[in-house]
């Protein structure tokens, strides 16, 4: 980024009022950087069996592994002793534009959550936690809207948390909705390299 001025202040007020499109140039530059490494280097296995049970391509990073796989619902994760990055694939009926509400994506989140995604204690499960209200918008991927949800997540009836990002989109050829679902779980390190991995690996995302 070159920014030309004729002395401090203008350098410090042309810096302030593009403070927002410098910092979007930034992050775009290293998410491209990291859908390119993708791009060459992924795990085929899970990109075959992803393509074969829900038509979808998704490149995920290796390492990656499916942990679970049902006809409408597919958990990878890629495991540490320091953290944990996981990719969800979730699908079902597509049935009016009144889906894509925050309200509706989330309370279908949720049910997937509770179904498949058990926390380590008894009784314990995924939950998107409520006391903050996540961010919701609307982005175009490859020619497709999706909707775009960040926020936070935790685990019922235990002590777990962290980010997450959601991107769900319409299959119109088969009337179904997709939704595509990342998270990290980190204590006592910072979290934002790994979510950006994340969103790299759901942005790969295309339909069959």
């Amino acid at each position: 980024v070159q920014i030309n001025a004729r002395n401090n202040e203008e350098f410090e007020k042309l810096f302030s009022e593009n403070s927002s499109k410098i910092i979007s140039y930034f992050l775009k530059a290293e998410q491209n950087r990291l859908r390119l490494n993708y791009n060459k280097l992924y795990e085929k296995s899970v990109f075959n069996r992803l393509e074969e049970r829900f038509s979808i391509y998704l490149k995920v990073a290796p390492g990656f592994s499916v942990t679970t796989e049902k006809k409408d619902f597919a958990w990878i994760r890629y495991e540490t002793p320091e953290i944990s990055q996981a990719v969800m694939i979730y699908t079902f009926p597509y049935t009016s534009d009144s889906t894509f509400t925050l309200k509706y994506l989330i309370q279908k989140r949720d049910s997937f959550l509770r179904a498949n995604v058990p926390g380590p204690a008894k009784g314990s499960y995924m939950v998107t936690e409520s006391m903050t209200e996540p961010v919701f918008g609307i982005i175009r991927h490859r020619g497709n809207y999706a909707a775009d949800i960040r926020g936070l997540w935790r685990v019922e009836n235990d002590f777990m948390g962290g980010p997450f990002i959601n991107y769900t989109f319409v299959d119109r050829k088969n009337n179904m909705v997709i939704g595509l679902d990342g998270y990290v779980y980190a204590p006592n390190i910072s979290k934002y390299d790994y979510l950006k991995q994340v969103q790299a690996i759901l942005l790969s995302f295309r339909f069959a």
